[in-house]
């Protein structure tokens, strides 16, 4: 979607984009141009290069202006490096946007990070998941007690949470 979203900058930006003002890393070598006006990367990339730093901020050393996450429901676990690089750059930016069909494939506590990102004051990961998720201990072949979601609660509070603060919700009319 890098290039989708190239040519669609130039396309409902006529008077401010041109094609040189965006630019589209296609790989962890490169570097960002000084004289683009918009910087198009993938997850994957910023996961790699997140030990480095090279992307998670513009190329005078200031936090990014804009930051819009597509598909966004990607930066659903912790664990994940990809997680860990774009929320430290949501969090820095002036501004973030996060775009997603389906915040949510599973649980709620997968909305935590993408919040982090936009909320400065937002829960801890484990006292969001003990209020707004049903946790179940189970114990795995190793001996080891885990414990792992298996429903929600305080729904409509979270909603509440969701929509007066950082979520626009699109609706299908007939």
């Amino acid at each position: 979607l890098r290039w989708v979203w190239k040519q669609q900058a130039e396309e409902w930006l006529p008077e401010h984009v041109h094609a040189h003002d965006v630019q589209v890393i296609t790989k962890g070598a490169d570097n960002f141009r000084r004289n683009a006006k918009f910087w198009i990367i993938s997850y994957n990339l910023l996961a790699t290069d997140a030990k480095k730093g090279k992307f998670q901020a513009r190329p005078d050393g200031s936090p990014h202006q804009m930051v819009i996450a597509d598909e966004s429901h990607n930066i659903k676990e912790w664990s994940a490096a990809r997680t860990k690089a774009v929320v430290a750059i949501l969090k820095t930016a002036k501004r973030a946007i996060l775009l997603s069909g389906t915040p949510t494939r599973n649980t709620a506590d997968e909305l935590h990070p993408q919040l982090s990102g936009l909320l400065p004051c937002l829960a801890s990961f484990a006292e969001f998941r003990s209020r707004y998720c049903v946790q179940q201990q189970t114990q795995i072949f190793s001996g080891k007690v885990v414990s792992r979601v298996v429903g929600a609660r305080n729904t409509t509070e979270l909603n509440g949470l969701l929509t007066s603060t950082v979520m626009v919700r699109r609706l299908k009319r007939s």
